[in-house]
């Protein structure tokens, strides 16, 4: 898997459009084709529950051996490291997906209304 396929594959962002751009008529139709994108947000959501959940779940059995071994600094412990950074990184990306799915959901809702 390439850099740009995982890319792909955990940000829903290239779909999207941006809405500032263009005259009243281009903001328009970007904003109305990201109302219809907001329907992929949760399989990304799931995604990243997924990378956090795995990543939490190897800090956790990282770290239990890393102090069974000792206090010097081991691989245990780099990938403990590792994995609540990743583990971090997944909640921030969870957060600023779950508001863009939020705000485009009610951005939906207030354009039903009359």
């Amino acid at each position: 898997m390439t850099l740009a396929a995982l890319r792909r594959a955990l940000s829903p962002f290239w779909q999207f459009e941006d809405t500032s751009r263009g005259d009243i008529y281009a903001r328009a139709a970007a904003h109305q084709r990201n109302l219809r994108l907001r329907a992929s947000l949760p399989r990304y959501l799931l995604r990243w529950l997924l990378v956090s959940a795995s990543a939490a779940a190897a800090l956790r059995v990282c770290d239990a051996l890393a102090g069974e071994i000792g206090r010097k600094l081991d691989i245990f412990a780099l990938v403990a490291a590792g994995s609540g950074l990743i583990c971090a990184w997944a909640l921030c990306a969870l957060l600023v997906i779950g508001y863009a799915y939020v705000y485009l959901c009610r951005a939906a809702q207030t354009a039903r209304r009359p």
